[in-house]
């Protein structure tokens, strides 16, 4: 058993009354940003989490279909925003939500600009 500070969402056992009890996991985070939650809300409750190497899972990856897709790169950085609210502040998060504007504006991507702004993001 190794202890690991961030586990990820892809193959990971975790009790049921435990995702209940943080509420399940939080919207505003659209489609990213939840194992982030997830490591928070265990680091919160003092909990552990145990990366077992003798366990193994076969992966097989696959083309990101939302590798290109303008409305997952929305809701990745609201996402990101939404974290960062969440954990540092209203003050940190516009602070984010402010650079990722500036950057967007500054590559000439006003559809990016317009879905920072508006706060898009994907839907399930």
């Amino acid at each position: 058993m190794v202890p690991v500070e961030f586990p990820s969402l892809d193959a990971l056992l975790i009790r049921r009354n435990f995702i209940r009890g943080m509420n399940y996991f939080d919207q505003r985070f659209g489609n990213s940003w939840a194992d982030a939650d997830l490591a928070m809300q265990i680091r919160r409750a003092g909990k552990k989490v145990a990366l077992f190497p003798q366990i193994r899972a076969t992966w097989h990856a696959a083309p990101d279909p939302l590798a290109d897709d303008s409305l997952a790169k929305q809701d990745r950085i609201t996402g990101a925003a939404a974290f960062i609210g969440k954990y540092q502040g209203s003050r940190a998060e516009f602070t984010f939500r402010l650079k990722a504007a500036f950057s967007a504006l500054g590559r000439f991507d006003f559809g990016t600009l317009i879905g920072i702004v508006s706060g898009n993001k994907l839907d399930g």
